[in-house]
């Protein structure tokens, strides 16, 4: 895996994109990094989920690095939240992002957070406050969601918890 990562960050990792249903990505690969840990995992999706212009690989990658995050930051337990939905934007809403319909995927914990001092650093390669860190792991999900022009943001507060929300741009063929 590390391997993996590691090559995807250095040689770009374009993403093969299709129509991907995201929810069933996110369920599978948060549910297998959270298995056998005392962290309960809560998804929420409406039924009428849109379809995501994605690589499920890459996007498989991203959930795992952002749970396995959440996780660590939850050693004594609590609870995982994933929120997904659809969203349409306007330039008044996020300037950033470039289309009008996302899929947006707020992944929100009740760890230790992250101090305010660390969080412009977050997505820096090699930047890591753990012992054990390679500090690659934001970096990549940074880099993925770009690649998928795509937009992420962390908010987080000392002893309160994490959010990472994504937006991934919906699939050509969603309806108007």
């Amino acid at each position: 895996d590390l391997t993996t990562q590691l090559l995807t960050f250095a040689q770009g990792g374009d993403p093969v994109k299709s129509a991907v249903t995201i929810e069933q990505t996110v369920r599978q690969t948060a549910s297998f990094n959270l298995s056998g840990s005392n962290v309960k995992l809560i998804i929420e999706h409406p039924e009428e989920l849109w379809r995501v212009n994605a690589d499920k690989g890459q996007i498989s990658q991203v959930i795992a690095n952002l749970v396995i995050n959440s996780r660590q930051a939850m050693f004594d337990g609590g609870t995982l939240r994933i929120k997904i939905e659809n969203t349409a934007m306007s330039e008044k809403d996020y300037a950033a992002l470039e289309l009008d319909k996302y899929v947006k995927i707020s992944i929100i914990d009740e760890g230790v957070g992250i101090s305010e001092k660390h969080l412009d650093k977050i997505f820096d390669p090699y930047f890591t406050t753990k012992q054990d860190g390679s500090g690659l792991g934001l970096a990549i999900v940074h880099s993925i969601i770009l690649k998928h022009n795509g937009y992420i943001y962390v908010n987080s507060e000392p002893g309160k918890g994490t959010s990472f929300v994504i937006y991934l741009p919906v699939a050509d063929s969603i309806p108007n």
